[in-house]
């Protein structure tokens, strides 16, 4: 099994490991050369797709679980595709903001659950039962500290 390197692998296999990976993630069934020769963009046959991924299989990037099946990715196969094929883009300022905003909701609404659990025993008795232990569990308050 030869050693998976960006510059052993022509652009074409990075191609096509990448299109069977998105694939293969997406569907999570196995990706054969009909559906790399459509998903690819690349105006290619079937059988030049199959001579390909017999070179990625030959590396150890992909392999088939079955005689007849598709292709899917190995963990050498995964492991260069997060080092040389994704390509990772900073999020926008909105997208940031929109994710604070709903951890923020989340958090508040736990803290919520949370303080309503101490003030009401109903509601801490379901707790109390799973867990057979009794605790008190309560927000620190302004001015105070907690070292360990």
């Amino acid at each position: 099994m030869a050693s998976a390197s960006e510059s052993v692998i022509n652009e074409r296999a990075q191609h096509f490991l990448k299109v069977l990976i998105e694939r293969y993630i997406q569907d999570g069934t196995p990706v054969g050369s009909r559906t790399l020769a459509r998903d690819s963009g690349m105006n290619l046959s079937p059988a030049t797709i199959r001579n390909v991924m017999s070179d990625l299989e030959e590396m150890g990037l992909i392999t088939s679980p079955h005689t007849s099946s598709g292709r899917i990715p190995t963990v050498s196969g995964y492991r260069f595709f997060l080092d040389f094929l994704v390509t990772l883009k900073q999020p926008g300022q909105t997208l940031l903001t929109q994710v604070q905003e709903q951890l923020k909701g989340q958090l508040k609404g736990q803290m919520g659950q949370m303080g309503q659990m101490g003030q009401n025993p109903e509601a801490r008795e379901p707790v109390f039962q799973a867990n057979r232990v009794s605790a008190t569990v309560s927000k620190p308050g302004v001015g105070d500290t907690h070292q360990q």
